[in-house]
């Protein structure tokens, strides 16, 4: 009985392991099957990625500039070679190629060209499909009066493209204006545009956000601690747009909204810094030629020197370094917050044109009296000039005098200056050309000159408002 249970219980063990061995094999055999399915499907899509290696060839370059106009609006020029490569991603490159856009008005060169394939749609010969384009190591040229179309362009392009470690030229009838090196941009994300370069030696980011109530532009220079974003409303277009716009630019805030029709009309703008506060507005015309009418109005002034040294020095190299700036300033001051005790209130008018700066009517007036300049900053034989008439109204002499310190008796009576002449900016030498004190004409001006240079204008034209300066002038003139 013992023996026939045993027996049972072996030959139940053998059934079950026989059924284990079964399912083993079966296993097996799957793994095995799939293992020559998956090798299979290697080696037929390795076949897949490497027949257009044997096809795109420099013979198949007009599946390549079909696209470029279809999808780019751009023309294939000129190129070397056409080649097909499967790592990292399946790409044709177009090497030393030139381009042009008819309807963008820019032209291009470059090393590498790369046309990034769909991988479902490798061996389509008919037409290409792409899922982006990239430019590498380019040069691109564009005709100023043309930025806005390319701007455009770019803003709005669907399909993807890449330019990496590239140069933009800016031109003005062929002759460069702007170049911007290591220049990078992608529009993987059109909601989020991201420009960089080198935009005179300086690092630039540029951000274009399209949010659903408004567009965002962001404006970066890191080197001198810059920031600036506009807001645009979003109905705005190149012909008519309308926004706000707030700067940070090396310690100046700038506030401002403007709205542009025929002319961009700025409103509600103030500026400030630790020397100057002041409200703008006025208008800018860009086209047919970039032209400004603006008033300043100061509020406030800390440091009357300090706001003629940083300023006047700046506008200087400014109005030098772009004589194709022109525009029309009008500064009015009268804020009693304004911390000297000397100026109780000023206007001055001011042209800018084709690189010379003209003082039209500059008036200041103080307690004891008034101020009226006019004077033309141009440059004669590479020396940058300041030609002036000056007229000095003080209501009492006695009351001058004692205010400069002048221990010399003096009558209680009127006192009028007129100054003509020039100042090189240089050299800081003046050449007198009339002086008239009471409508009595100077003759000999040696000694007028040598202190003028020795104690006013030795540091600069700056120096000719330095209240020190006056004193120590008018000390030496008068006694």
């Amino acid at each position: 009985m013992i023996n026939k249970f045993k027996k049972l219980i072996f030959t139940k063990v053998n059934i079950e392991s026989y059924k284990h061995l079964l399912i083993l094999k079966k296993f097996i055999n799957s793994v095995s099957f799939l293992k020559y399915i998956i090798l299979i499907f290697l080696v037929f899509f390795s076949i897949y990625l490497l027949v257009p290696k044997f096809f795109y060839t420099s013979k198949r370059i007009d599946l390549v500039k079909n696209l470029l106009i279809d999808k780019y609006n751009i023309n294939l020029n000129e190129y070397s070679t056409l080649n097909y490569t499967i790592f990292p991603s399946p790409k044709l490159t177009v090497k030393n190629y030139s381009i042009k856009s008819n309807l963008l008005f820019l032209s291009g060169k470059g090393e590498n060209l790369n046309i990034y394939l769909k991988i479902n749609n490798l061996i389509n010969f008919k037409k290409l499909k792409t899922t982006k384009i990239s430019l590498d190591n380019s040069k691109i040229f564009i005709e100023s009066k043309n930025l806005q179309s390319a701007i455009s362009y770019v803003v709005n392009l669907k399909d993807k493209i890449n330019i990496r470690n590239s140069n933009i030229t800016i031109l003005d009838n062929n002759i460069s204006i702007i170049d911007v090196s290591n220049f990078y941009f992608n529009n993987k994300n059109i909601d989020n545009l991201k420009f960089e370069g080198l935009v005179f030696n300086k690092k630039t980011k540029i951000k274009f956000l399209r949010k659903k109530e408004f567009n965002k532009l962001v404006l970066s220079i890191p080197s001198i601690d810059s920031k600036t974003k506009v807001i645009l409303k979003k109905n705005s277009t190149f012909k008519n747009f309308q926004g706000y716009l707030k700067s940070n630019i090396l310690s100046n805030k700038i506030t401002l909204e403007f709205n542009k029709e025929d002319k961009i009309e700025i409103s509600n703008s103030f500026l400030s810094n630790k020397i100057l506060n002041s409200a703008i507005k006025g208008i800018v015309q860009i086209k047919p030629f970039f032209n400004f009418d603006l008033i300043f109005n100061i509020r406030n002034i800390t440091s009357s020197k300090s706001f003629l040294k940083s300023y006047l020095t700046n506008a200087l190299e400014f109005v030098k370094t772009n004589k194709n700036l022109n525009g029309k300033l009008k500064i009015i001051y009268g804020d009693t917050k304004y911390q000297s005790k000397f100026i109780d209130n000023g206007v001055a008018n001011i042209n800018l044109e084709n690189g010379e700066l003209n003082i039209e009517n500059l008036l200041l007036n103080f307690n004891n009296g008034k101020v009226s300049l006019s004077g033309i900053f141009t440059e004669i034989n590479e020396y940058q000039m300041f030609e002036f008439n000056t007229k000095i109204n003080f209501f009492d002499k006695q009351k001058l005098a004692k205010s400069l310190g002048i221990k010399k008796n003096q009558k209680k009576e009127k006192l009028e200056i007129k100054v003509s002449g020039e100042i090189n900016l240089l050299s800081n030498k003046i050449n007198f050309k009339k002086i008239f004190l009471n409508e009595r004409e100077i003759k000999s001006t040696k000694i007028y000159k040598k202190y003028f240079e020795k104690v006013l204008i030795k540091d600069g034209l700056v120096g000719i408002f330095n209240t020190k300066n006056i004193k120590n002038f008018a000390q030496i003139i008068f006694q």
